[in-house]
């Protein structure tokens, strides 16, 4: 059962487009272009389905506890709702091919989107730039930033375009 179809038989509020929900950084894939036409609109598909995942972690849990409570929760969210989810991801960094250094993602989702997960006040341009770097190393192209910290989830999609 699709996640969409599994909002509408409970009691909860659909929530809006997860467009409508956080911040996008970065330009967007080009859509016009018929060549990246479906990558683009299957990221978006897929950043939609995670978006709701965080919503309803958010939603049961609330805020208030730490990072890897948040990302134990998402995981199995992500997996109930069919998404293949790996955690502690580690993203080498090469340089004229030698690795010189490793980040570790929190989540990545379907080998395509990385997700950084913080509970902090707000989120700044050093999380931005993490994520950028994440981006970078693991080759991807589209991350997000989740920050449980508050009682409504706030989030940044961030997209690399280089």
């Amino acid at each position: 059962m699709n996640a969409d179809k599994r909002r509408l038989d409970t009691s909860e509020p659909v929530p809006p487009p997860a467009y409508l929900h956080g911040r996008a950084i970065g330009l967007q894939l080009p859509i016009e272009d018929p060549q990246h036409r479906p990558q683009a609109l299957e990221l978006d598909a897929l950043t939609e389905r995670i978006l709701a995942c965080v919503f309803e972690v958010s939603n049961v849990l609330g805020a208030g506890f730490l990072e890897k409570v948040y990302q134990r929760a998402l995981l199995v969210e992500l997996r109930l709702n069919g998404l293949a989810a790996r955690s502690e991801v580690p993203c080498r960094v090469a340089y004229k091919g030698r690795c010189v250094g490793d980040y570790i993602a929190d989540v990545v989702v379907e080998d395509r989107v990385v997700i950084q997960l913080k509970c902090v006040d707000s989120l700044g341009r050093h999380h931005m730039a993490q994520c950028i770097n994440y981006l970078k190393a693991s080759g991807l192209t589209v991350a997000l930033l989740v920050n449980f910290q508050r009682s409504k989830v706030e989030w940044m999609r961030v997209v690399n375009t280089r």
